[in-house]
């Protein structure tokens, strides 16, 4: 397993560098610069703008200039909050977006779970239909829309949470409701099909020949294999929803990744745009290996190679 680790984490080396050149000549091929949308600037000023950030290099130089400080984990200073480094930014709001994306995986896996083994326990009955519509609404509606439903119910009409900011365990409550819930519904409905597709092998039929109770099957056997499913989609919904919706983020005034991001590519912030896009990117390789590792608790036939 070390050896497996240490393979996957220098494969991450190149997969970080084509993300961070892919990114990197995307905005510089996109029409206009990180201070053109400011009022007109004298020529000497702009020109000693430019010359602080070495956007008066060529863009191979400054290409090379970047890289160079990546690999001395510099990710460079903000052009827009001034005073300020992209991993000054980066330290203060990643934590931000880690709490929130935790919460909300945890209810996307308690609410998925929950309602797949309901509804794949009693298939084909009230339970089951009732699931499969919770599920079928979860899906469908946006979590923007979730959000600013759960605001007019919560806050404004009863008034029990708030609607927005970042101060106290009850400012999670909504933000990580809105975006948990699709999860919970895609997760659902992954957990069903595979409880009934699990219950017609031949180990549930030869543990109801033993005379095992059905929730004994449910529990022991069949949720032990039903649950593969979903370990393979966890790579990239934990990364997804630890770096944090940029909408949900916005909407309910929370100091997350996606705040930054959505300025950051307003402003055209090429270093801060770098940086969240790198995180990104990392966020998906590290949570992708631990699902690999996963397997094989989850399942020990599951040799890594």
């Amino acid at each position: 397993m070390p050896g497996f680790i240490i393979r996957r984490l220098c494969w991450a080396v190149p997969v970080l560098w084509l993300v961070a050149t892919l990114t990197f000549t995307l905005m510089h091929l996109v029409p206009g610069g990180p201070f053109d949308r400011e009022k007109k600037l004298p020529p000497e000023i702009k020109a000693n703008i430019e010359a602080k950030y070495h956007l008066d290099q060529p863009i191979p130089m400054q290409y090379l200039l970047y890289l160079k400080g990546l690999i001395q984990g510099d990710l460079g200073p903000s052009y827009k909050y001034v005073g300020r480094t992209v991993n000054d930014v980066i330290a203060d709001s990643l934590p931000v977006s880690v709490h929130l994306g935790v919460v909300a995986l945890m209810i996307g896996l308690l609410g998925g779970l929950g309602l797949g083994l309901i509804s794949g326990a009693f298939a084909h009955t009230f339970w089951d239909r009732l699931s499969l519509f919770l599920a079928t609404a979860g899906i469908s509606i946006p979590n923007f829309v979730l959000g600013a439903l759960f605001i007019l119910i919560f806050s404004h009409h009863f008034k029990i949470l708030p609607p927005a900011l970042w101060e106290d365990a009850r400012s999670v409550i909504l933000p990580a409701g809105a975006l948990g819930l699709a999860p919970a519904a895609y997760i659902a409905r992954l957990v069903r099909s595979s409880i009934l597709e699990e219950m017609h092998h031949d180990y549930v039929r030869t543990a109801r020949a033993k005379g095992f109770s059905e929730w004994r099957i449910l529990f022991c056997h069949i949720l032990k294999n039903a649950i593969t499913p979903v370990i393979t989609i966890l790579g990239p919904l934990t990364a997804t929803l630890v770096t944090g919706s940029f909408v949900i983020e916005f909407i309910f005034s929370v100091p997350g990744m996606g705040k930054f991001f959505i300025t950051a590519v307003s402003n055209r912030d090429y270093p801060l745009i770098m940086g969240v896009t790198l995180v990104y990117a990392f966020l998906i390789v590290l949570a992708n290996l631990i699902v690999d590792l996963l397997y094989t608790i989850a399942n020990p036939r599951v040799e890594l190679s």
